[in-house]
């Protein structure tokens, strides 16, 4: 799967999330979830930049899936250490 790292300021972050829905023929994921929480598939722009394009200090960290060039989404659950985030429940 090829690879594209995209660095960019805030308020380029509006206008690329818009183009990739905007394109269409991806699905956009995040790249991880919070401890203990399940994977986010973002359905439109505004879903995804409420939680990563317009929160302080976070980054939009995502990954894209074409969809007819690739086999659906496997979310394989990574156990977190307890001694830093608590039991995995």
């Amino acid at each position: 799967m090829p690879n594209c790292d995209w660095y960019a300021t805030r308020d380029d972050h509006r206008p690329v999330v818009q183009a990739l829905f905007d394109l269409g023929g991806v699905e956009v994921w995040e790249l991880t979830s919070r401890p203990y929480q399940p994977l986010s598939r973002f359905d439109g722009p505004a879903q995804a930049l409420a939680e990563f394009g317009e929160a302080p200090g976070r980054s939009v960290c995502s990954q894209l899936r074409v969809i007819n060039a690739a086999p659906p989404v496997v979310i394989v659950r990574t156990p977190r250490n307890p001694e830093k985030f608590g039991p995995d429940n």
